[in-house]
């Protein structure tokens, strides 16, 4: 007669040994599958990634990030202060038809606005006689200074002025009690293979021309304002009908911090490029009027309606 109870014994002994087997080979398989994921992760960490901004009926924004550039300020009634630039960076993708209608622009507009590729903007370009190089922040903010090749931000850094430099502010700014803070969005308009920037307002002395991004300056709104005099801010330049002022004034150094979670977040001033790209497109450059650029930023009316339900 057979023993049951250690047949039953044994049987209960294999299904535990099977269990024990199975789980081991899934957190196996999960684990290497961990692993695999981690390096992604990591890399895309270092990748700005894209938010879509504006969807409009012939242009899209996207926001793609933050970079930072530290150096001693040129402009004039704040020359030699030290200065800590905040640039937001947006992708503009305009349809077929607006690109070329900025292409017809280049050739009209007695060299107002350029467009040049990447290599152009870094080493320059000769055009009726004159040369044109693209403001040293151009090349590095519109594609992101970490993101060229080692000789392209060597070539940056060899026109940077003394101790200036991009990336993390931390550690550079410990030998000075206030910095002057300044935020700006500029804009990315890239058609094929270049990209188009707007002459600055006057000739250098050798009779070069500067190019520089389109963008400007972001503004904060009341609420804004508030945060920032909390935290120390004083002397704010500009005004506006709409908002109350430009993102530029004196901070100390020790709110820092506080002042760039503050931006990260989002809250109290400008979060889209579209006044300054605006202002610049029409009212600057002349590139559309007023009916065709507001053409551009409308929703299409099947996003309207697939969005809302409401057929227009």
């Amino acid at each position: 007669m057979r023993d049951i109870g250690k047949e039953y014994k044994l049987k209960i002994t294999l299904v535990l040994i099977f269990a024990l087997l199975s789980t081991t080979l899934i957190y196996a398989a999960s684990s290497k599958e961990m692993s695999l994921r981690v390096p992604m992760m990591h890399a895309s960490a270092k990748a700005a990634p894209k938010s879509l901004v504006l969807y409009g009926q012939g242009m899209k924004i996207y926001r793609e990030g933050i970079v930072v550039y530290i150096g001693k300020a040129v402009r004039p009634g704040v020359e030699g202060e030290f200065s800590v630039k905040f640039f937001e960076i947006y992708d503009a993708q305009l349809d077929p038809s607006a690109q070329g209608k900025i292409e017809e622009a280049v050739e009209t507009k007695n060299g107002k606005i350029i467009l040049l590729s990447r290599e152009e903007m870094i080493l320059g370009k000769t055009i009726g006689g004159a040369i044109c190089i693209a403001e040293d922040n151009a090349p590095a903010i519109i594609e992101g200074f970490e993101r060229l090749t080692a000789g392209e931000r060597e070539k940056i850094k060899s026109r940077l002025r003394e101790n200036a430099s991009y990336g993390n502010w931390r550690g550079k700014v410990e030998n000075v009690e206030e910095v002057r803070v300044s935020a700006a969005s500029l804009i990315r308009i890239k058609i094929k293979d270049r990209y188009l920037l707007m002459r600055y307002k006057k000739a250098n002395e050798d009779g070069s021309w500067r190019y520089i991004p389109l963008g400007g300056a972001l503004q904060y709104d009341e609420k804004g304002r508030k945060i920032l005099e909390n935290i120390g801010a004083k002397d704010f330049e500009g005004a506006s009908d709409e908002l109350l002022g430009d993102l530029r004034f004196r901070l100390p150094v020790a709110n820092l911090g506080q002042f760039e979670n503050w931006f990260n977040e989002r809250q109290g001033r400008e979060t889209d490029p579209v006044r300054e790209l605006k202002e610049e497109i029409i009212k600057e450059l002349g590139l559309f009027t007023q009916e065709e650029f507001d053409l551009l930023i409308k929703i299409p009316t099947n996003e309207i309606e697939r969005k809302t339900g409401v057929s227009l």
